[in-house]
């Protein structure tokens, strides 16, 4: 009946919501790995940052639909991602002005190479040696396992709530 079809369209919107999270949780950790302890000393126009200016908040996204698809909260959808893209809009005009500031001609000629937000794989380049700070990339590891966090409680709340029906 329309049980088992709701239900698999359940379960199909929580693995892909699952995969989403993993996505946005490794991507954060990649960004992290390239920005940790840069951040506002060099511009950072590598790895991620070759594809997309501000993949960090790209990444962050990809995992915010994954939580909500993997809750199984469609109209979560209709609050989170307004208030998403509105509050990363006034953080990226900031922190655009504040690069601007400080790398001047070399973020100008950055941004008219590499998209806002939208990536562009085609011009992904890396150097072959990237000299990291390990507690700010555990720092940003961290930072980037409330994802994963996200898998394990919508989880238990699913296995808490079977226990008492």
């Amino acid at each position: 009946g329309h049980g088992w079809a709701a239900q698999r369209f359940g379960t199909a919107f929580e693995i892909g919501g699952f995969v989403l999270i993993g996505i946005g949780s490794l991507g954060r950790i990649w960004c992290g790995i390239y920005i940790a302890g840069r951040k506002n000393k060099v511009l950072c126009q590598d790895g991620p940052y070759s594809i997309c200016r501000n993949p960090l908040y790209a990444f962050s996204f990809i995992g915010t639909i994954g939580v909500i698809l993997g809750a199984q909260l469609p109209w979560a959808a209709l609050v989170a991602i307004p208030l998403f893209l509105f509050y990363y809009r006034l953080v990226i005009r900031d922190e655009e002005r504040t690069l601007l500031k400080l790398f001047g001609s070399e973020y100008g000629d950055y941004c008219s190479r590499v998209h806002r937000l939208w990536p562009r794989l085609s011009v992904y380049w890396t150097r072959d040696e990237l000299t990291i700070q390990p507690r700010k990339v555990v720092s940003a590891i961290i930072d980037a396992s409330w994802f994963l966090w996200m898998i394990i409680l919508l989880e238990s709340r699913e296995h808490i709530a079977a226990l008492f029906l």
